[in-house]
């Protein structure tokens, strides 16, 4: 009867410390998987859109617009161009940042099946550890970023667009384009 308390004691040393482990990379996941999510409110069709509309006009512009331009016209033309730069940067900064949460995810993964099935020891769990949560921080943070650049991005260019619509159909009209 001791020698079965005995092994169910070892059983238990042995299973706390994976719980442990187990429960602090679940803890990392759901920090992803809510980065992710926040991520994926942004709405990457409509940047793409604004984008292609963007590169258009400003085209049209370019080919367009021969005439001596006053400092307001100026302004919008470079606000809007500014606003164009910032759309395309989101998307590729948001393509890069969802990589890297799908690389995390991975490793997150990684690390908890090695824990399942006893290959992770101690010292080895809190190394790794303290480097994917540092690397989920760091994601975090990124998303947070992304999230307010994103807001940002278009509301410049929806300020900016009217204005410059405006603009482009003017010249077809004057110009029967």
């Amino acid at each position: 009867y001791s020698l079965i308390l005995f092994i169910t004691g070892v059983l238990m040393s042995c299973g706390a410390p994976n719980a442990k482990f187990l429960s602090a990379v679940e803890k990392l996941e759901e920090i992803i998987k809510k980065s992710e999510q926040e991520l994926q409110m942004a709405d990457t069709s409509k940047i793409g859109n604004y984008l292609r509309i963007s590169n258009e006009n400003l085209k049209f512009i370019q080919d367009n617009f021969k005439d001596t331009i006053g400092k307001e016209t100026a302004i919008l033309f470079s606000d809007y161009s500014a606003s164009k730069k910032s759309l395309k940067m989101f998307l590729e900064n948001y393509n890069d940042v969802m990589k890297e949460l799908s690389y995390s995810k991975t490793q997150l993964y990684s690390m908890k099946t090695d824990i399942d099935n006893n290959l992770m020891p101690e010292d080895k769990f809190t190394d790794y550890y303290s480097s994917e949560s540092k690397s989920v921080e760091k994601l975090q943070e990124l998303v947070q970023n992304l999230v307010q650049w994103y807001d940002s991005a278009l509301k410049m260019y929806e300020a900016k667009s009217p204005a410059v619509e405006k603009i482009i159909s003017q010249l077809k009209q004057n110009h029967r384009i």
